[in-house]
């Protein structure tokens, strides 16, 4: 995004205000870091829509497979929902739950509440708890639709702290970084 001025993402972002979903390049490397994902941001945190970031280098997109679903039991479960125009025709649905090393079942995150709104869009759900232990999670996450041959990744998009303008937060940055695969993502 060389030459981009600092206005370009706040513009596009209340342009993408007007659309369903906006649909973005994988940030690249080589971009200077401030434009590298000033715009993804913008997008994701000021738009109020959901973002789908394509891959860089991907020849082709087929999202009537395998869709894979972060679940951590978030309060607002806007991207499950904002996804469901994806969700619905996917043969498969996937939620991946995180649940900490050693939790006891009643400790993982609660799935019923989801499941049941997403079946009554008629989307069925496989649920796959997923021990996150201490490694890189937004890597595990990567990890688990691989094997599951997903054609996407489902997932809310947040930032925990304030360095510049806004801070993607370990795991969706992870995920911008090293998905290979579509990224479909709200906040």
């Amino acid at each position: 995004m060389q030459g981009m001025s600092e206005e370009f993402p706040h513009d596009f972002a209340y342009f993408a205000r007007q659309v369903d979903v906006t649909i973005l390049g994988q940030p690249r490397d080589g971009d200077p870091l401030v434009g590298q994902y000033a715009l993804v941001e913008r997008c994701l945190f000021a738009s109020g829509r959901p973002v789908i970031i394509v891959p860089a280098g991907l020849s082709e997109v087929a999202l009537d497979g395998t869709i894979v679903a972060a679940w951590d039991a978030a309060p607002r479960p806007r991207a499950l929902n904002d996804a469901l125009t994806f969700l619905k025709p996917a043969k498969r649905v996937v939620v991946l739950v995180g649940v900490a090393d050693g939790a006891a079942e009643k400790d993982a995150p609660p799935v019923d509440y989801m499941m049941s709104h997403l079946e009554r869009h008629g989307v069925s759900v496989d649920v796959v708890r997923v021990p996150t232990g201490e490694g890189d999670v937004g890597r595990l996450l990567l990890s688990q639709a691989k094997s599951l041959e997903a054609d996407m990744i489902v997932m809310g998009a947040f930032h925990h702290s304030r360095w510049r303008e806004f801070i993607l937060g370990g795991v969706t940055l992870t995920m911008l970084e090293e998905a290979n695969i579509p990224l479909f993502m709200a906040h």
